[in-house]
């Protein structure tokens, strides 16, 4: 199977994600909020922000799985 279509059936896959489809729902209601984005812009404090919450959770999530397949990665290419 070419490295190509392996990568594609990656993205595919990627684009199911559970995690991926809930924090593009998540930055789209984070992008919404006027009031949130008016403190963002502001640099006030939104580290308690429910929305806020979640959203780092999720990066965090999705980072862990990112760093996994680049270590998959590394290990094919050796």
């Amino acid at each position: 199977m070419n490295i190509y279509v392996k990568l594609d059936d990656l993205k595919n896959s990627l684009d199911k994600d559970k995690d991926i489809i809930e924090i593009k729902e998540i930055q789209n209601k984070i992008l919404n909020d006027k009031t949130l984005i008016k403190k963002i812009k502001n640099n006030e404090d939104v580290s308690n922000n429910e929305l806020i919450i979640k959203y780092k959770h999720l990066e965090n999530r999705i980072n862990y799985k990112i760093l996994s397949i680049n270590k998959e990665l590394k290990s094919i290419m050796e």
